[in-house]
């Protein structure tokens, strides 16, 4: 089977907004939690910001969650912030305290050079 949903076909009631968190207010946040970077290696241009890192390319990530502290809230960081929602969303539903970083990597670079 195939085909397609339009948005405006899913009830209100069924949808779901995850939080996220924009590069300027990530970059000023302290605390115990994870930066989740789901990137794959060879694709790295722009470092990620060391703190609490730990890095889990995307179609690693089932077979990588017990690396996971599933009471710490995890911040979800890509490229450009794609791969980090679908990321938070698959954290979503396995019980995971997720947030999406708005705009990824290139976000956090642009934030840092101002």
């Amino acid at each position: 089977m195939s085909g397609y949903i339009l948005f405006e076909e899913i009830p209100n009631s069924q949808l779901r907004q995850s939080d996220s968190i924009s590069a300027k207010a990530f970059l000023n946040l302290e605390g115990d939690y994870t930066l989740l970077d789901v990137r794959n290696p060879s694709e790295i241009t722009r470092i990620a910001p060391k703190n609490n890192l730990k890095s889990i390319p995307f179609e690693d990530l089932p077979t990588s969650l017990q690396s996971l502290n599933n009471t710490k809230h995890i911040y979800t960081l890509c490229g450009s912030g794609n791969r980090g929602t679908a990321a938070a969303s698959y954290l979503e539903t396995l019980g995971f305290q997720h947030i999406i970083i708005e705009g990824g990597m290139k976000a956090i670079q642009d934030e840092r050079q101002i």
